[in-house]
C-alpha cells in the first residue's frame, strides 16, 4: 500500500513538473558590440550574425521558424540625419519591393521615447518544397543617440503574425544604446 501511494505521489509530481523550463525563465540580453542591446524570450533562439559579410547584427527565431527577427543597426550618416518622414518613406520603398504595403505610420510605434516609423506589408513566398505561404512583415527604424539607427524586421505567416505581435513589441521596445546611462 505504501509503495502504491509513493507511486502514485511520484508520478503526480512528475505531472506537476514543468515540461518547458526554458519558457518559464524568462528574458535574457543581448549586446551587439559597442552600439545596442536588446532582450528577448529565453525560448527563441538567437543567431548572431556579427561579420562582414552582412548588415544583419543579430536573427531571432522561434518555433519553426514561425517568428523571425532580424536587426541591423549602427552609424548611418544619411539615415540617421532623415525626419521621421524621410525615414517612413525609405521604409515604404523597401517594403514595396517585397510586397504590398498593407499600414504605416509614425506615431503608432515608439522607441526610446521617440516616435519609430514603422511599415506592415504582406508577400507570399515559396518553400523548396513549391508550397506557398502569405506573410506579413513589420519593418521600423528605432533611433539612438549619436545618429545610429537600429533597423528591425518582423516576419511571420499571416495567420500568426497578430499572435506575436506583443511580445515583438517587447523585444523592440527593449532595444538601448550601450552607454545609454554615461
Amino acid at each position: 500500500m505504501k509503495s502504491a501511494s509513493l507511486f502514485a505521489l511520484t508520478v503526480f509530481s512528475i505531472l506537476l513538473s514543468p515540461t518547458f523550463v526554458d519558457a518559464q525563465k524568462g528574458w535574457k540580453s543581448y549586446t551587439v558590440v559597442d552600439e545596442y542591446s536588446f532582450q528577448y524570450p529565453s525560448n527563441w533562439k538567437l543567431e548572431q550574425k556579427e561579420n562582414r559579410f552582412t548588415s544583419i547584427d543579430a536573427r531571432l527565431e522561434y518555433g519553426n521558424k514561425v517568428v523571425r527577427m532580424a536587426f541591423g543597426g549602427g552609424i548611418d550618416e544619411k539615415l540617421a540625419a532623415q525626419s521621421d518622414d524621410q525615414t517612413l518613406e525609405r521604409l515604404q520603398e523597401i517594403m514595396e519591393q517585397k510586397g504590398n504595403i498593407f499600414e504605416s505610420g509614425i506615431d503608432k510605434q515608439m522607441a526610446n521615447n521617440g516616435t519609430a516609423p514603422y511599415v506592415i506589408g504582406t508577400y507570399s513566398t515559396k518553400s523548396l518544397f513549391g508550397k506557398s505561404f502569405s506573410m506579413v512583415e513589420l519593418l521600423t527604424s528605432v533611433r539612438l543617440p549619436n545618429n545610429e539607427i537600429v533597423i528591425v524586421e518582423y516576419h511571420a505567416e499571416e495567420n500568426d503574425f497578430d499572435k506575436y505581435l506583443p511580445k515583438v513589441k517587447q523585444v523592440i521596445n527593449s532595444i538601448t544604446p550601450i552607454g545609454a546611462g554615461e
